[in-house]
């Protein structure tokens, strides 16, 4: 009989009865989902059955979330037909009405969670962040918990979390501390922020992406990780010396919805409905370390009496996860202008932030960066140009008319009024009847996490208090735009550290549309979902974090971003030549000219002898100095023409063992993938 790996003919027939009819031959959708192996299971158990049964093609794109859905649906450019969200992203972008209304009558929803079953979308599969650890390390000794975890002196070892999913980091925090499982929704942020920095400083690697996580541990770069438990998985199926264990997962939903506008919706909507079903649902659990939504899947006889992954979901997390602030509003800015007296300090600047969004702006002191967050606030008047607020003009409305909250470097509390009375100060400019003050004020304190002191004075609290009262007040009267002028620039380095990740949280907790201001580079990258890099007035690129790192597109923010080296290349036909070596890139080099390679320091490797050069462009070069930093060492090293590179690496013996003394030549590797080519200026 014909099957597709767990699928019946007949099977697939009686999922055809409750589609009702199917698509018109020929038809496509596109479905973006996360990539990776977990997407080549969806392939599998999904895509494949589904396009096969409806007679259509099913395209595959990946997502990066929210902000994707959000920049096509505002933009009219809508190309996906489904795409898969957090269950968090879903409920923020069903406020914001970024999707297409579901139809319960072809979508069985009987079998499906009810926590994940809502007009507009619809749960896919459960997922958790587990603790892995290499059993080649600590034999089947090894941290079975996140305590465990936390006890550097009794697990002794190289570690990685996740800097990106700041929720489930912020979670096994608190699992760390010895809260139950059951009680950790809603998360204690102080209690797992203070979690947090008892490990911070043993944490060897930060990772952002499951990938870069199954990587870390795989390599033997780390000894112990917070990792996905799909990822999990694969490691433990490709032999690497890992073990794992799901008691204290830290649950997560994944979810579809049919983005607004979508081109093929129908077709989509009949696709949605095979992908729910129990059939399909019971196949994901062959292909990937991912529970299924429908409860039905485990009628089939398919799945194994102990499916991967927790099952439940508490009350308290959903209540978490569902929380979601009033929608946030988009802003457009068009052709702003900006000159003091003879000096032009905008010029030409045009800028769209997405509903929702964290976007900072980025650059050096005189590149305008403050300017425009005071033209967007209405303190200083822009020469000329647009400001849209949703679809609202106020280019010319006055500060107190635009709805927009502010957080000062320097947080301008009212000294001679108390902690409740600086943060009741815009609703009493509003005329807000006393006891809603009261109430959103009690609100506001419960949020920042300073219940009880509303009536302390300004001066009796400590920086980072100061700083929580500011945000308060910029928050209580429910604006949907929040802007932020380095306000944590008065914070010493680890209580900056510290409200970095607190005010991440808090903003994924609200959703509110955010613009923020810094010149610390690390403090974008670690809190935005993208960054604005300003020089001299303009925007020299616009784009997420990583993509700003791995993918610079000038050479100022080359340099501005991440530490860099430069060394002249020429292009001849195509090939990029440095002095008598061919240099090999995975992009497509310029025809003809010079550029700039950009060589990060972390991105060198130590070359061997014995070491095959494949695909490697190997940098001839004189070892100089080296310098120790604890868990790391910088080795600088000068090339033929006198230039100096830089190699940062972790101390590990096998390295070290391999540094020629100073004085000796030295082979530097840079991967084609990592090498970065930028215009000469």
């Amino acid at each position: 009989m014909n099957s597709t790996k767990g699928i019946s003919v007949v099977a697939i027939a009686g999922l055809m009865a409750t589609v009702t009819a199917p698509a018109a031959a020929g038809d496509t959708i596109t479905v973006a989902s996360w990539g990776g192996t977990y997407q080549e299971a969806q392939a599998k158990a999904f895509f494949k059955p589904t396009a096969d049964a409806l007679g259509i093609t099913i395209k595959e794109d990946t997502t990066n979330g929210l902000d994707d859905v959000r920049l096509q649906v505002t933009g009219n450019a809508v190309k996906w037909d489904i795409t898969e969200l957090g269950a968090d992203e879903c409920a923020r972008g069903s406020k914001e009405g970024l999707f297409e209304k579901l139809d319960y009558n072809l979508i069985d929803k009987s079998g499906i969670d009810p926590k994940l079953v809502h007009d507009d979308w619809v749960g896919i599969s459960y997922t958790s962040v587990v603790l892995v650890y290499r059993t080649d390390v600590f034999g089947d000794k090894g941290p079975k918990t996140w305590a465990d975890f936390w006890n550097v002196e009794k697990f002794p070892g190289r570690r990685a979390l996740s800097s990106s999913q700041a929720t489930e980091t912020l979670s096994v925090a608190a699992l760390a501390d010895g809260i139950p499982i059951d009680k950790v929704y809603p998360v204690d942020i102080d209690g797992a922020l203070k979690s947090v920095d008892k490990i911070r400083g043993h944490v060897d690697a930060w990772w952002t992406s499951g990938a870069q996580a199954m990587q870390l541990v795989k390599d033997g770069e780390v000894d112990m990780a917070s990792i996905w438990n799909g990822r999990a998985g694969t490691l433990k199926k490709e032999g690497a010396p890992v073990s794992f264990s799901f008691d204290q997962g830290v649950l997560t939903a994944d979810c579809m919805v049919i983005p607004k506008g979508a081109k093929n919706k129908e077709v989509a909507m009949k696709a949605l409905a095979m992908f729910v079903s129990p059939q399909l649902q019971a196949n994901l659990p062959l292909y990937v370390d991912n529970g299924p939504v429908n409860e039905k899947a485990f009628e089939t006889g398919k799945i194994p009496p102990e499916p991967p992954g927790p099952a439940s979901w508490s009350p308290a997390q959903e209540k978490t996860i569902l929380s979601i602030a009033p929608s946030a509003l988009p802003i457009g800015m068009r052709a702003i202008e900006k000159r003091f007296g003879s000096v032009s300090v905008l010029r030409d600047l045009n800028l769209d932030v997405a509903a929702g969004e964290f976007l900072t702006l980025l650059g050096p002191s005189g590149s305008g960066k403050t300017t425009l967050l005071m033209i967007l606030a209405g303190f200083v008047r822009a020469n000329a140009g647009s400001i849209k607020v949703g679809d609202e003009e106020i280019i010319t409305t006055p500060p107190h008319r635009r709805n927009i909250g502010m957080v000062f470097q320097n947080y301008a509390l009212f000294p001679h009024m108390n902690v409740f009375h600086n943060i009741a100060f815009p609703l009493k400019q509003r005329r807000v009847p006393a006891a809603e003050t009261v109430e959103r004020v009690e609100k506001a304190l419960e949020l920042v996490k300073l219940q009880g002191l509303g009536e302390r004075r300004v001066d009796q609290l400590s920086g980072g208090q100061r700083q929580r009262v500011a945000l308060a007040r910029a928050i209580v009267f429910e604006p949907r735009i929040v802007l932020m002028d380095e306000p944590l620039s008065a914070l010493d380095k680890g209580l900056r550290e510290h409200m970095q990740i607190e005010l991440r949280a808090l903003h994924r907790r609200l959703g509110m549309t955010t613009v923020y201001v810094t010149h610390d580079q690390r403090e974008a990258i670690t809190m935005s979902d993208r960054i604005a890099v300003m020089n001299a007035g303009r925007i020299e690129q616009l784009d997420k974090p990583e993509i700003l790192y791995a993918a610079p597109r000038t050479r100022f923010v080359a340099g501005f971003i991440g530490e860099s080296n430069f060394i002249p290349v020429e292009c001849r036909s195509g090939s990029v030549w440095y002095e008598d070596r061919q240099i090999h890139t995975a992009a497509p080099a310029p025809a003809s000219g010079q550029q700039l390679m950009v060589v990060r320091p972390e991105k060198l490797r130590l070359l061997s002898n014995a070491e095959p050069a494949k695909g490697v462009n190997v940098l001839s070069a004189t070892r100089s100095d080296v310098i120790y930093q604890g868990d790391s060492f910088v080795c600088y090293a000068v090339l033929r023409d006198g230039r100096q590179l830089t190699l940062r690496d972790y101390c590990r013996s096998d390295v070290l063992a391999r540094l020629p003394a100073a004085g000796q030549p030295i082979a530097l590797g840079l991967d084609a993938q990592d090498t970065i080519l930028v215009a000469a200026d």
